[in-house]
C-alpha cells in the first residue's frame, strides 16, 4: 500500500512541462476580470430541472410505492480572478404532489423505499486556486467522480446529489498523467441532511492516478482510506487498479475493461477486514448493436463485516437497477451480466440481463432484466424511461421497479 501510494504521489514533486507557446490573444478580446464582483457576474451560469416519476411494486408490502418527484438546481462558475475560480449551486427537491412512498424519513414502511426525499441545500460552494501551473487547489463542498465512479462518485441517478466538503489536490500532465488526492471531512449523502446518513463527518484520504492508453484507453491506479464517522460504515483501506480501452481484433474494435482491488480493514475498524473485487467486461459491436459480456465479483465470507464496501461509490449503475445490492451481502456477490445496446426509433435502448450468486458458497441469489431507452429532444433537453425487474431466489423479494423522466439544462 505505502509503495503504491509514493508511485502516485511522486507525480506531483515533477515539474510541469513547459507549455508550447502560444499566440498573444489582443487584451480587448480575452481581457481578465478587473474585479471580483465582475469575475462573479461574467462566469458560468446553469439551471438543471429534472421531472421523474418512479413507481415500485416489492412482494411483501402492503402497498406500492409511487413518487413524483422535480429536483431543481442553479449554479455558478467565476471567471479565474487572481489566479481563483469559485464555485456555488443550490439544490432542491420536491415530490411535486405526489408522496406515497416511504422517502427513508416520512416513517411511511408499508411502502417500498424511494430514497428522493424532499429538501433544499447548498450542494456545492467552493473555491479554487490555480496560480501555480500544473496544480489546482479545491476547497469545500464539491463533487468528486473519480475513475467510473464505482468506489467514489457522486450518486447522479438520486435527485440528491452525494457531495464532499474536502480540499483537493489535482495535478495535470496533459497527455501523461492526471492524480487527485483529496481529505474528505464530512460527506453530504443521497438522503437529506436530516438523516443518520445524509451527513456524515469523515477523515477519508483518497488518492487516485490516472494515464492515458494511446487515444483508445486510461489505466487508473488508486488508494482510498476511507474512514466515516458512523457505526455501520466501518473505516477500510481500499487499494487497486483499473484499465479499459478498445483494441483491434481481426478487423474489429473490442471494448474491454479490467479491475481489481484489495480491502482491508483500517483505523479503529474492529473488524478483520481482507476482502478481494474484481471486474471483467469485454463488448463489440454488431449491425450497429453492441455486445457485451461482464462479471463482477465483492468478495465476502462467513465472519462479521468481512466483506467488500463501496459506501462513497455511484452503485446504481452497477449490479442492477433495481438496487437490490446497494449494500454488499455479508457472503459477498457474484453478478454475471450480459447486455446489448443501439438505437431504435431516434432512442438509445439498452437491455441488460444479470444473474446473481453469492461469491462464498455460491448461493443462488436472483435475477434480473433491466431495460432503458433514453433520446434528447432538443440542446439541453432530454427523456427517458426504464424498468428493472428482479426475481428472487434466495436473496431478497421479487421486485419491479419502473420509470420516465424528463430533464433540462440551460
Amino acid at each position: 500500500m505505502i509503495s503504491l501510494s509514493v508511485t502516485l504521489i511522486a507525480p506531483l514533486l515533477l515539474p510541469c512541462p513547459q507549455d508550447e507557446e502560444q499566440p498573444q490573444v489582443p487584451l480587448e478580446v480575452n481581457r481578465p476580470p478587473a474585479s471580483l464582483s465582475e469575475a462573479l457576474t461574467t462566469g458560468v451560469r446553469w439551471t438543471d430541472l429534472r421531472l421523474r416519476a418512479e413507481n415500485v411494486d416489492e412482494a411483501g408490502m402492503d402497498n406500492r410505492s409511487l413518487a413524483l418527484t422535480v429536483r431543481g438546481a442553479v449554479g455558478l462558475e467565476s471567471e479565474t480572478y487572481k489566479d481563483f475560480t469559485f464555485g456555488l449551486e443550490l439544490e432542491g427537491i420536491t415530490n411535486f404532489g405526489v408522496d406515497t412512498y416511504n422517502d427513508t424519513l416520512n416513517g411511511d414502511t408499508s411502502r417500498p423505499m424511494i430514497t428522493d426525499p424532499a429538501g433544499m441545500e447548498l450542494n456545492q460552494a467552493w473555491a479554487r486556486y490555480g496560480g501555480v501551473r500544473g496544480y489546482t487547489l479545491d476547497l469545500g463542498r464539491q463533487k468528486l467522480d473519480l475513475g467510473n465512479g464505482r468506489l467514489v462518485g457522486s450518486e447522479p441517478w438520486r435527485q440528491n446529489d452525494r457531495t464532499f466538503d474536502a480540499v483537493t489536490v489535482t495535478r495535470t500532465v496533459p497527455n501523461r498523467l492526471t492524480l487527485t488526492a483529496a481529505y474528505v471531512y464530512n460527506v453530504n449523502g443521497v438522503t437529506s441532511s436530516s438523516s443518520p446518513l445524509g451527513d456524515t463527518e469523515s477523515s477519508s484520504f483518497l488518492l487516485h492516478g490516472s494515464h492515458p492508453l494511446g487515444s483508445r484507453g486510461v489505466a487508473e491506479a488508486y488508494s482510498y482510506e476511507v474512514d466515516l464517522d458512523h457505526l455501520l460504515l466501518p473505516a477500510t483501506r481500499t487499494v487497486g487498479a483499473r484499465a479499459e480501452g478498445e483494441v483491434d481484433v481481426l478487423g474489429k474494435g473490442l471494448d474491454f475493461s479490467g479491475e481489481f482491488a484489495n480491502q482491508r480493514d483500517s483505523s479503529d475498524n474492529p473488524d478483520r477486514v481482507d476482502a478481494g473485487y474484481a471486474h471483467l467486461s469485454l463488448g463489440a459491436q454488431f449491425a450497429a448493436i453492441t455486445y457485451t459480456i461482464g462479471h463482477e465479483i465483492l468478495q465476502g465470507s462467513k465472519a462479521l463485516g468481512n466483506k467488500f464496501t463501496t459506501p462513497l461509490g455511484s452503485v446504481h449503475t452497477f449490479n442492477g437497477l433495481a438496487d437490490m445490492f446497494v449494500t454488499t451481502p455479508m457472503l459477498g456477490l457474484d453478478d454475471t451480466y450480459y447486455s446489448m445496446e443501439g438505437g431504435w426509433g431516434g432512442f438509445q435502448v439498452t437491455a441488460t440481463y444479470h444473474q446473481f450468486a453469492s461469491y462464498r458458497d455460491s448461493q443462488n441469489y436472483g435475477t434480473e432484466l433491466d431495460l432503458t431507452l433514453t433520446k434528447e429532444l432538443a440542446s439541453g433537453l432530454r427523456t427517458g424511461l426504464g424498468t428493472a425487474d428482479y426475481k428472487a431466489d434466495g436473496f431478497g423479494v421479487d421486485t419491479l421497479k419502473a420509470w420516465v423522466w424528463m430533464a433540462y439544462s440551460f
